[in-house]
């Protein structure tokens, strides 16, 4: 999904795009570490964000997973944790990773994002 946001942003895509994938083949985390997934068992997504300075490129890195972990916990899932900086656990296992990823282009001379 972040490969196809970043393309999105360099086709002009509004804030607020969403990248919605069943599976993914070419995943990455932290420091490219290289994963798959199989199909239509976890879910997928990628946000594009227009931030507007580097300030809030690190709000929205420390803020996303905790969103995650409130979004889950609203859904009923229990006591579910931040483990620094950017998983989201419940009770010992990993229920979700955000991973930030800023292109090299800017747009109108501000960054882009997609989490």
């Amino acid at each position: 999904t972040m490969d196809e946001a970043d393309a999105m942003i360099g086709e002009g895509c509004p804030p607020g795009t969403i990248v919605v994938a069943d599976e993914q083949t070419k995943g990455r985390g932290r420091n490219n570490r290289a994963w798959q997934s199989s199909s239509n068992q976890n879910l997928y997504v990628s946000i594009v964000l227009r931030p507007t300075s580097v300030q809030d490129v690190v709000n929205i890195n420390f803020s996303a997973p905790l969103a995650v972990a409130m979004a889950a916990e609203q859904v009923g899932v229990k006591a579910a944790k931040v483990k620094w900086p950017n998983d989201v656990w419940v009770g010992g296992r990993k229920l979700a990773g955000v991973l930030l990823n800023t292109t090299a282009m800017a747009v109108a001379g501000k960054p882009q994002l997609a989490v």
